[in-house]
């Protein structure tokens, strides 16, 4: 794969590979290769005058990198008005978006010279889900999954549904079987059966009978109606054909032993439990309270209802970076029925977590963020476009649910794909070769 590059290439090039494989396994590594590719793009800044000041302009120039760059000037100006208790933490979580630009450059400097960047990036993610897969069903029909933790050499949390391990967070590797999945798709309809088949049951039994999870059910659709419905061009086949799909998604729940729908159910009981307590008793000491709203969805109804209240407060610029003060309930000794109630920085919504932060000004910034990067991405020619669309579609939505651009890696796949998204739409607009 990367016989052809040259030893500065090599190095950038197995960067990708390594990060897209490493995102399956371990945080604390990715974050590192990361900036080790931020590195890169910087050393390669210095040493390329020749190329150095059209890049840059055309980054800088770019209405997409300009509105991140005025999101993250805002919220760090907010530092000024913030009284929050977490600044720090969310001044950490978000420096890793400065980066943007920088790793563009990168992207555009070897797009230009016919290396793809994304395509290694995407390899990594596919070894890195193949092996994950491997590693946890040998684990799990091996038994020595229980060993290791009675041995307690894995904690608790790492060993879902009966024994099967996953090192990472539920989400991120969700995302990650979805971009394989969507790759199986692309390289079905190229009828590159040998391939494409394996991947996407793979990606299929992972997401489904593996990463049990609404929000990973949520990105299995989105991506398969994105597929099929940007690589299938009849509009009549279209519809058949995600209908099809839709259904065929649902009937799952047959094979999962109803999973869709006990987690459907789960959804309106929790959400009906939580707003009750919250009308009769909106008391954060209350144990009626507590206990109605200590599952996921009713934990979910709490933080909006936290955060509406304090957006309200400061409705225009909101309350300044790290100024979200979301209670919320631990649940360690659920099975006791013990809860003890804590402020969190979280409100698991995206949209609320700027809308506190920065007020409107912050949501209509994330909005145009999402929207800008949407539009990018469907203005491409890039042979993996379809894929790139579908995980953006998958933030917009999964935001609803959760903080993700706040969280560590999802963060981090975000700004990878953003920046691969920006620099391909440059490359491209000066008809280089894609």
């Amino acid at each position: 794969m990367f016989n052809t590059f040259n030893f500065n290439e090599k190095i950038f090039a197995i960067l990708f590979f390594i990060l897209g494989l490493l995102l399956f396994f371990s945080s604390s590594a990715s974050n590192l290769i990361f900036y080790l590719i931020a590195i890169s793009s910087i050393v390669l800044i210095i040493s390329t005058p020749q190329k150095r000041s059209i890049i840059i302009k055309e980054v800088l120039t770019n209405r997409l990198v300009q509105i991140i760059l005025l999101w993250l000037i805002l919220l760090y100006a907010s530092v000024l008005y913030s009284s929050g208790d977490f600044i720090l933490q969310c001044a950490d979580k978000y420096k890793k978006y400065f980066l943007i630009p920088i790793i563009i450059y990168g992207i555009i400097y070897y797009r230009e010279k016919n290396i793809h960047l994304n395509k290694l990036f995407l390899h990594g993610v596919i070894n890195g889900g193949l092996l994950l897969f491997i590693m946890s069903i040998s684990l799990k029909f091996s038994g020595l999954s229980q060993i290791l933790l009675e041995k307690q050499y894995i904690s608790y949390q790492k060993i879902i549904n009966g024994g099967y391990i996953i090192p990472n967070d539920f989400f991120i590797t969700s995302i990650l079987y979805c971009i394989i999945f969507s790759y199986a798709i692309q390289l079905i309809f190229e009828k590159k059966f040998t391939k494409g088949i394996p991947l996407l049951s793979i990606s299929i039994f992972m997401v489904t009978f593996v990463l049990i999870q609404r929000t990973g059910y949520i990105a299995l659709l989105i991506m398969t109606i994105c597929m099929l419905y940007n690589i299938i061009q009849s509009k009549k086949i279209k519809f058949i054909t995600i209908l099809l799909v839709i259904a065929s998604l649902l009937s799952m729940q047959f094979f999962a032993k109803n999973i869709l729908t006990e987690r459907f159910a789960a959804i309106h009981n929790e959400y009906t439990q939580c707003s009750q307590a919250l009308k009769n008793d909106a008391n954060p000491n209350s144990k009626i309270l507590q206990k109605s709203c200590s599952l996921s969805i009713g934990l979910r109804t709490l933080y909006i209802h936290d955060s509406i209240q304090q957006i309200k407060q400061s409705p225009i610029y909101g309350h300044g970076l790290g100024s979200s003060h979301i209670l919320t309930i631990d649940t360690t000794n659920y099975d006791k029925g013990i809860f003890t109630t804590r402020y969190s920085l979280n409100p698991h919504n995206e949209y609320l977590l700027q809308g506190i932060q920065l007020g409107i000004i912050g949501i209509i910034l994330l909005i145009i963020i999402f929207t800008l990067t949407l539009k990018t991405a469907l203005n491409l020619k890039d042979s993996n476009r379809n894929i790139l669309i579908g995980i953006v579609l998958v933030y917009i939505v999964s935001c609803l649910f959760n903080s993700f651009l706040l969280d560590a890696m999802e963060g981090i796949v975000f700004i990878m794909i953003l920046s691969t998204i920006v620099a391909i739409n440059l490359v491209e607009k000066k008809g280089k070769p894609t």
